[in-house]
């Protein structure tokens, strides 16, 4: 299964170029209905192959694109049990992606030079934030979603305790050593000791530049992944983090203590303890902050509108009900919409249309139940300007 964050979601929203075939669809986990996993994709790739050659791929070019499909339809995980209750799979010349979901996903397949990728959003904003485990002696960076912790690589440069971020320094309980800081007469490095007075401020001093370093190497990164933060450090290092992070998607929620001290299960469930709360809290305030604004110029709520203005890169949120399409002929520049409710040849799907447009200009989407969009169509934008 591949692993979406929101630089990969951006990538995969980006895509402009045939063929890019979508399939998504729904999977039974339980008794004899197993079977019907592997009858139903068999069939939706079926269908794939008829939309190729009905947008001019011959149909031997067509069957060996789609063959990676075909071939799903023998792999062990479409036939056992498992909690997965919804797969997609996104298909290009360069290979076969695979997504799993934890709700059941209408049957679709979906044709192009583009993906449909309002599905996948759920998979970022309901699920997974990232916890930053900080002490003096290792820093390390997960990926969590309620059933999986994953090591996240440190980009390149990043150091990974205090020591590499300030060589040349040594803490100790009492003072704090800077060796390279100056030398003697005879040319001998000499210890600076800034220790002549309360030797926390000096930790302190210290503490403060390491922090500074790692945000450095950390924030072009975490920007890219656009997922929120929580931190995980002994309690004194939160105030000292957070203003070296200023601007940082950090959570309020923290996890207290020595992240050293606690196993990646541990650190798991701490971190979903404190974070679930606080990041329904800020899809509430997403869908607080449409309702305000209201009536105004900067809330829309009509389709229209919104894939017009979503190709202007002016959404700053948008919120969309689950499995909501909504079909129309979009012209090149976007201003000339026309909806309808049933899908016509040449169609778009105007709602994934305003998705992917609204990812590319670092927009925010919420896939949300359609009971919480704050608006009648399904579908809500709040503007930039």
């Amino acid at each position: 299964m591949d692993h979406i964050t929101r630089s990969r979601l951006v990538a995969l929203a980006s895509r402009d170029q045939f063929p890019s075939v979508s399939i998504y669809l729904p999977l039974e986990r339980t008794g004899p209905q197993i079977r019907q996993n592997a009858i139903r994709l068999a069939h939706l790739a079926d269908d794939a192959e008829r939309k190729l050659e009905a947008v001019g791929m011959r149909h031997p070019e067509a069957r060996d694109f789609l063959e990676p499909v075909r071939r799903l339809c023998d792999a062990p995980e479409l036939h056992g049990s498992g909690p997965d209750a919804g797969l997609g799979l996104l298909l290009s010349p360069d290979g076969l992606q695979q997504w799993r979901f934890a709700r059941a996903m209408p049957e679709s397949v979906d044709v192009g030079a583009t993906w449909y990728v309002a599905p996948l959003v759920s998979l970022l904003t309901n699920k997974e934030f990232l916890l930053l485990a900080l002490s003096e002696k290792h820093v390390r960076l997960y990926r969590l979603s309620r059933s999986t912790i994953e090591l996240v690589p440190l980009p390149a440069g990043t150091p990974g305790s205090i020591a590499e971020a300030l060589p040349g320094t040594e803490i100790s309980r009492t003072y704090q050593y800077h060796t390279s800081a100056t030398r003697d007469p005879t040319g001998r490095e000499t210890d600076i000791i800034h220790g002549h007075g309360d030797p926390k401020d000096d930790r302190k001093v210290l503490l403060n530049d390491y922090f500074h370093v790692v945000v450095r190497h950390l924030r072009p990164f975490l920007e890219r992944e656009g997922l929120p933060v929580v931190l995980a450090a002994v309690d004194y290092c939160h105030p000292l983090f957070r203003a070296a992070a200023d601007g940082m998607r950090l959570l309020d929620a923290v996890v207290i203590g020595s992240p050293d001290e606690f196993s990646e299960s541990e650190l798991h469930q701490r971190g979903l303890q404190v974070a679930a709360p606080e990041l329904d809290a800020e899809r509430t305030k997403m869908i607080a902050r449409f309702e305000q604004l209201r009536g105004t110029e900067k809330a829309v709520d009509r389709i229209e509108l919104i894939v017009a203005i979503a190709a202007q890169g002016r959404i700053e949120t948008l919120l969309v009900a689950e499995d909501l399409r909504m079909w129309g002929i979009s012209g090149d520049d976007a201003l000339l919409v026309l909806p309808h409710d049933r899908q016509e040849p040449g169609d778009v799907d105007l709602v994934d249309f305003a998705v992917r447009h609204t990812l590319v200009t670092q927009g925010d989407v919420l896939v949300l139940p359609p009971d919480r969009v704050p608006a009648e169509s399904g579908v809500a934008a709040q503007l930039r300007w």
